[in-house]
């Protein structure tokens, strides 16, 4: 199985929780293995797009996928920011699944975390406005 090298963070203005999470509720009900694609976010609003993915995780982002960095510190040295901010940060990211935080050196007196990096590029999707008119049609209709 081969990874995929871009997340995507998919911008749906008409997407509702009910339908983000009707694969989830489904597999619930039927038994049947719910797969949700760990490469796609969609977001309902450019605002939580902008949340989620702020500059300072872009940055982050994009030292990890360069800069290659051993650790924590390494990375917030690289970037000259704090390491508090920088470690919330990776944490965000670990959390959507955009970079791994990999324990290291366990057996040392202080554990290292390395960043790394799931993906190669994160693409923002913005559907055109015949996508909007399209989708907003089917909606309408049910």
């Amino acid at each position: 199985m081969t990874k995929s090298k871009v997340f995507i963070i998919q911008y749906d203005p008409t997407a509702t929780t009910q339908e983000m999470f009707q694969g989830f509720w489904e597999a619930v009900n039927t038994g049947k293995k719910y797969i949700q694609p760990k490469n796609l976010m969609v977001v309902d609003s450019i605002e939580t797009a902008y949340k989620v993915m702020t500059e300072p995780r872009m940055e982050i982002f994009y030292a990890i996928t360069e800069k290659k960095p051993t650790n924590i510190s390494q990375l917030a040295c690289l970037l000259n920011k704090d390491y508090s901010n920088v470690w919330k940060d990776c944490q965000v990211l670990a959390n959507i699944g955009i970079i791994k935080l990999k324990k290291e050196n366990k057996e040392a007196k202080s554990v290292q975390i390395k960043p790394i990096p799931c993906y190669e590029r994160i693409i923002f999707d913005f559907p055109s406005k015949e996508a909007f008119v399209q989708r907003l049609s089917s909606v309408s209709l049910l």
